[in-house]
């Protein structure tokens, strides 16, 4: 590839985000807790793909960058949003380490397009390990701004147990190989179960990602499973097609779930 690719990447319009509704488990007419932003490369090109976004963009080392682009486009999208919807925004750990200047940047975005930082949620992805000092350090900070922080892909072999016994992350994304199939595999439930106690140990909630089948949600609801992410719930949608879906809006809130329905089908 180019070197000038990641440039190109980075022009104006070239990245765009799409959100993912984080739903509650829950009898409420509206049961979104939360949209998780993701990105999304220029249309037609493999970049469109998220994971192949964010897969060369860590072989080229520029995490610092692009979470500032996401931080960006997720601010200007999140302007249409109504008031009280919450946003999650990925992060990469490197950014924290490596980008003494991201505070001040999403500090000066969110106050540019309206946002209350106590509506952010920075989740971290690790791209190195998080044990570096440096990483508490902005986390302190982004805090005391009133931001929520969480961790992604929790119990897949990361190195996240520090922040946890540390920091107590806000919410925790459990990865999806530990509930893909966990109706069936006894050793999964275990650990999501124990998982589940530590987390209310620690005052923090746990996000399942990655369900395929109405048997793991209701598993996962059984084992007390209170935020589920998934394709199989709704797919990522850009900000447009959540506002005509009326999900988010205050009558949806509490009027009938016409709205979800439609958008969780689509």
């Amino acid at each position: 590839m180019k070197s000038s690719l990641l440039a190109a990447l980075r022009e104006p319009g070239n990245i765009s985000v799409a959100f993912q509704p984080i739903f509650e488990l829950t009898d409420r007419p509206n049961p979104i807790h939360a949209l998780d932003a993701s990105l999304r490369g220029p249309q037609g090109t493999h970049f469109e793909n998220s994971s192949m976004l964010l897969e060369y963009v860590r072989r080229k080392k520029a995490e610092p960058l692009i979470d500032r682009d996401i931080v960006s486009a997720v601010c200007r999208a999140g302007e249409l949003l109504p008031g009280n919807a919450r946003i999650q925004i990925p992060v990469h750990t490197a950014t924290l380490v490596q980008n003494p200047g991201f505070i001040d940047h999403l500090e000066l975005q969110a106050k540019n397009h309206g946002l209350e930082l106590d509506r952010i949620t920075i989740e971290l992805v690790e791209s190195q390990s998080n044990a570096d000092d440096s990483i508490a350090t902005t986390i302190d900070a982004l805090r005391r701004l009133g931001t929520r922080i969480g961790l992604s892909g929790l119990g897949l072999g990361n190195s996240a147990w520090k922040l946890l016994i540390e920091r107590a992350p806000e919410y925790w994304k459990l990865d999806p190989y530990l509930v893909q199939g966990v109706t069936q595999d006894i050793k999964k439930r275990s650990v999501v179960e124990a998982m589940l106690d530590v987390a209310k140990r620690f005052g923090s909630l746990v996000i399942t990602t990655g369900i395929t089948s109405a048997e793991d949600l209701a598993t996962v609801a059984m084992l007390g499973v209170q935020l589920v992410e998934a394709d199989f719930l709704c797919q990522a949608v850009s900000v447009d097609a959540l506002l005509r879906a009326g999900v988010l809006s205050d009558s949806a809130s509490h009027g009938g779930d016409e709205g979800s329905e439609q958008m969780i089908a689509s």
